[in-house]
């Protein structure tokens, strides 16, 4: 087993302490990076600071560091521990930690984003027929989160509230993952500090408010570390058997987390062959061939045709140097550009977390054993390299790194405390966590919910459908459940109004439809309205414009309410059924493999329409829908053909009416010519 302990938080002081200087480095950086972070500078003084307050002390730092690295006396963490850390401390920090996991759970942030509404529709539909698919949607996604969901939905109704109460109870149990992974290594008091900067770190809080496959990751990690850690404890060859089988076994399943857990695996693969593989060879050869036989199906799956298409344009033209600049840009002062999937003020890691970033790994070059250096550097390489070859920021594909940051943290951290007295550590332990807390809770109920630091191309989280939700909503609490028609506009990706209204939605949730629903609303284009307004003279028109997004396309949508008195019963029962059909199409479409071209379901929405053509509406909507899909594959003249069925057999609505003149003039070879 390698030596991975560190000194107590409590260590008596030596001779020569080179670690006094921690103070030093740690304010330097604290004042760089707050200013770097929350400072509106200019580039040439953000470079200034850059260059003196960063690089040139980290530099002089790691120099330092190396020449004072201790060759003896490594104090023994696991024998030697520290004075416990209060009751009341512990108690605190807990409380604190429920309240920013559950306040305004549903509101913060406002909407979900339209990621997770796919995930929601993919896993719901598994609740009512299940299949063993491996990968999923267009992004060729692993399947465990969608395997995991859907048996959650079994417990509770499609909602946002379930669904961020999942997401919730992966951050708890990650939590609890990172102070039982932490206590193998460490002593009770740095694996409290430890799990207390994972826990308010906004990586991890902002990990805990959205439904995606990176809220597995840190969980899978840190248990399979606590699995590692009990097989490097263990002394019986009996016990290191089982600890290794257990590994092995969650190793193979968290192939099915995500793609970056592969750069995990290489880690724990880099572990055991650096901590003795001459005499644990058998074992090392179990967890390879374990692995690679649970893994086994999931890679023919991704050897199909086009499987990995989605993502090889990420990897393609990207820049080393200037990927690896930009995610140290992203992870310590700037990550706005990942936003939602990152922070919108500051880096992902706040000033403090960040300067107690740079601050332990100085500490680590000075105090720990070179092989604990040597694993602690592959972990943080592997993991970063999601995220470095490729060619834009997205700070979520390095999540495995977050655990070996953490660290790096808490080291930081333990350099400020050393040779204090317990008092002064407590109280400037207190001050440390309350401001990094305080930073990072700010940053989710201020920033990173306020749609207007949303950077251009990253509204993720659609205003429509939230004023649409909020209406619907109140409607609900007065009268009861709604027909809620969400298919017929053109978005097919978006279903986060979807998941929203289930509670109250009768065409989803059909167990409403025996409480006899007063209305029938759906969102379409604006111009519908004065046709249907002759069919139904008492429809209302909810405006829902965005004024954050005036070139958004759907901004002349509106939410469209009709009494369910006023609709025919033969009418009703169309729409039901047509509804039916095109969330059956909608689930083709998001599962859809990149090998198949769009205008495939062109002729699924196309023959939909042909059997509703003596309804006006239905016939414009659905043809509507039909030309969407040849547009996206540059088939004009099939797109100007649905558009006219569309205006000949529908509503010649004037939205219609210039899209099929735009088609007509695109289907001209001199329109092509670049």
């Amino acid at each position: 087993m390698p030596n991975m302990n560190v000194s107590s938080l409590g260590s008596s002081s030596v001779q020569h302490n080179p670690n006094s200087y921690s103070w030093l480095y740690f304010i330097l950086f604290f004042i760089s990076l707050s200013l770097l972070s929350y400072g509106q500078l200019s580039i040439e003084t953000q470079l200034w600071i850059g260059l003196f307050g960063l690089i040139l002390p980290l530099g002089m730092g790691i120099t330092l560091s190396l020449q004072n690295r201790q060759k003896s006396d490594f104090p023994n963490l696991l024998i030697q521990d520290s004075p416990p850390i209060p009751f009341w401390f512990v108690a605190l920090g807990f409380l604190i930690f429920i309240f920013i996991r559950f306040y305004r759970l549903t509101t913060v942030p406002f909407w979900p984003l339209s990621d997770e509404a796919v995930f929601s529709t993919l896993a719901f539909d598994l609740t009512r027929k299940w299949d063993w698919t491996l990968i999923r949607t267009d992004g060729q996604m692993e399947p465990l989160l969608l395997w995991l969901l859907s048996l959650f939905f079994k417990v509770m109704n499609p909602s946002v509230l379930c669904l961020k109460i999942f997401t919730v109870f992966f951050s708890i149990a990650s939590s609890l993952a990172a102070y039982f992974a932490a206590r193998i290594f460490l002593n009770k008091s740095l694996s409290f500090i430890f799990v207390c900067l994972f826990s308010f770190s906004f990586w991890e809080i902002d990990l805990s408010r959205q439904c995606t496959p990176n809220d597995l990751i840190p969980f899978f990690e840190l248990a399979a570390f606590f699995w590692l850690g009990l097989y490097w404890r263990s002394k019986e060859n009996s016990a290191r058997w089982f600890w290794m089988l257990v590994l092995s076994f969650w190793a193979g399943l968290g192939f099915y987390t995500y793609i970056n857990w592969a750069f995990v695996w290489a880690f724990i693969v880099a572990c055991l062959l650096l901590s003795g593989f001459k005499k644990e060879k058998a074992k090392t050869l179990i967890f390879l061939l374990f692995t690679v036989g649970l893994t086994t199906p999931l890679v023919f799956a991704r050897m199909s045709p086009h499987s990995a298409s989605y993502a090889k344009h990420f990897f393609e033209n990207f820049s080393l140097f200037s990927s690896i600049s930009q995610y140290m840009r992203g992870l310590f002062w700037d990550g706005t550009s990942s936003n939602p999937l990152g922070p919108a003020w500051g880096g992902y890691f706040d000033s403090m977390s960040g300067a107690l970033i740079l601050t332990g790994a100085l500490y680590s070059l000075r105090n720990l054993f070179s092989k604990t250096i040597l694993i602690l550097g592959v972990g943080i390489f592997l993991t970063l390299l999601p995220g470095i070859l490729t060619n834009t920021l997205e700070l979520q594909r390095i999540t495995p790194a977050l655990p070996f940051f953490i660290f790096l943290a808490a080291l930081g951290t333990k350099s400020l405390l050393e040779n204090s007295a317990k008092h002064f550590q407590i109280a400037v332990l207190g001050l440390l966590l309350l401001f990094i807390t305080a930073l990072n809770t700010y940053q989710l109920f201020g920033p990173y919910n306020d749609v207007r630091q949303t950077p251009p191309g990253k509204h993720w989280r659609s205003t429509i459908y939230f004023k649409a939700h909020q209406i619907l909503e109140s409607l609900s609490n007065q009268s009861g459940p709604i027909y809620v028609f969400n298919e017929w506009n053109g978005d097919y990706f978006d279903k986060t109004l979807d998941l929203a209204c289930y509670p109250f939605n009768a065409t989803q949730n059909t167990q409403m439809i025996q409480k006899n629903p007063l209305w029938v609303a759906f969102l379409t284009d604006a111009d519908y309205g004065p046709f249907l307004k002759k069919e139904f003279p008492r429809l209302q028109i909810q405006p829902l414009d965005d004024s954050t997004s005036p070139n958004d396309p759907n901004h002349l949508i509106r939410l469209f309410l009709i009494p369910v008195s006023d609709i025919p019963a033969e009418t009703l029962k169309n729409w039901l059924m047509a509804d039916q059909d095109c969330r059956r199409i909608a689930l083709s479409i998001l599962n859809k493999n990149p090998s198949i071209p769009w205008g495939t379901f062109e002729k699924d929405y196309s023959g939909l329409a042909s059997r509703y053509v003596k309804d006006s509406f239905l016939t414009s909507v659905l043809w509507e829908k039909a030309a969407s899909f040849p547009l996206i594959d540059g088939n004009y003249p099939e797109a100007s053909f649905d558009f006219q069925q569309a205006v000949q057999k529908g509503y010649a609505a004037p939205h219609l009416r210039h899209n099929l003149s735009l088609a007509i003039f695109l289907c001209r070879p001199s329109a092509l010519k670049p």
